[in-house]
């Protein structure tokens, strides 16, 4: 890029709900917004001096490759919470920490403690072709309503399944998805595991974590 102000420095944005509003696109009372025109030029003006401007977002590749078209942006995107740096110029992962398999055993575990916690989504990483055509797999295990206001947000392309045994690997992101007033049981459960430290476990809503 070229020399300039800001050469050499690094903004790495949040998306949802710091970038762009979508919280009322998440309760499904409007359709995504735009970016707004001033923030746009503002990123514009900072990229033609030089900047490199990336979003960070907890979104998983196919959710957030949904959104991203028309977003300016230089830098490679920051996915999955931290667990991946995807290049979407060329179309590939730079930096991965997807998570054990183990992770299938654990989950089974607080969904059989806990049924409310059932509405999970999983996005995995068997497929990773993005412009061409496939997607990152995303999967639902047993939707909830909660899961399904959640889908209708990040437009990702979902298979429903019944069993964490139809889910590929690896899997780069695990997202319970519960009502609010359940959020502080689940919680409990978790930190109450004696695998609760192998995780990195973040409430990111009222209803997800």
């Amino acid at each position: 890029s070229a020399m300039g102000k800001f050469t050499g420095v690094l903004i790495a944005s949040d998306f949802d709900n710091t970038l762009i509003y979508t919280e009322n696109a998440l309760k499904g009372l409007e359709p995504m917004p735009e970016l707004l025109p001033e923030n746009r030029q503002a990123i514009e003006y900072f990229m033609a001096q030089g900047g490199t401007f990336s979003i960070a977002t907890g979104r998983a590749l196919p959710s957030f490759n949904g959104v991203r078209q028309g977003l300016p942006m230089n830098g490679p995107t920051i996915l999955f919470n931290g667990a991946a740096i995807y290049d979407f110029a060329a179309g590939r992962y730079l930096y991965t920490a997807f998570l054990p398999d183990i992770v299938r055993t654990h989950i089974a575990q607080t969904i059989r403690a806990l049924p409310f916690a059932a509405g999970m989504e999983l996005a995995c990483n068997a497929a990773q072709v993005i412009n061409d055509k496939k997607v990152t797999d995303h999967h639902a295990l047993q939707p909830n309503e909660v899961t399904r206001r959640h889908l209708h947000v990040t437009h990702s392309p979902t298979v429903i399944v019944d069993s964490m045994a139809q889910v590929p690997s690896p899997i780069s992101k695990a997202l319970f998805s519960t009502e609010p007033s359940d959020q502080a049981a689940l919680l409990d459960y978790l930190r109450a595991a004696p695998w609760y430290g192998d995780y990195e476990i973040v409430a990111s809503s009222e209803s997800l974590v």
